[in-house]
């Protein structure tokens, strides 16, 4: 299966590098061959349900969207109960996004989760994604 590394604010990257850093989380790390408006339409379906922000080729916080990202978050989790060991791994999933979206940022590789905990709190930053990556899992 196919999904995107969003690099942003034109951070320097290496394909072969944050292949590395993934793990068995990748198999393979390239330039995306869709067009970009492609793969923001598709990050965007996901991510603003989640608490960010569309801007014209990226994205933002705005004041609540840690908040909206939790509430998502455990809606969700709640959806799989009472926890059994077929929806274990899917709640394992869901919470950590190991298979999702990931962001590369000043040199850095962040699940959305993590994204958000770290930035998630930077009201009205804009980030500007320059380009997608693929990645197959």
């Amino acid at each position: 299966m196919h999904s995107r590394i969003l690099v942003l604010n034109d951070s320097n990257y290496d394909c072969n590098e944050i292949a590395e850093i993934m793990g068995y989380n990748a198999d393979y790390v390239c330039e995306s061959e869709s067009e970009y408006d492609e793969d923001y339409d598709w990050f965007m379906a996901f991510a603003s349900e989640l608490g960010f922000t569309p801007l014209t080729k990226g994205f933002q916080f705005c004041k609540g969207s840690v908040e909206t990202f939790y509430q998502v978050m455990e809606n969700r989790v709640k959806d799989l109960l009472p926890i059994s060991p077929s929806t274990h791994y899917r709640i394992e999933s869901l919470i950590t996004m190991k298979h999702g979206f990931y962001i590369w940022y000043n040199n850095e590789l962040f699940t959305l989760p993590e994204f958000m905990n770290f930035h998630g709190y930077e009201i009205g930053k804009k980030f500007t994604i320059t380009r997608f990556l693929d990645y197959h899992y």
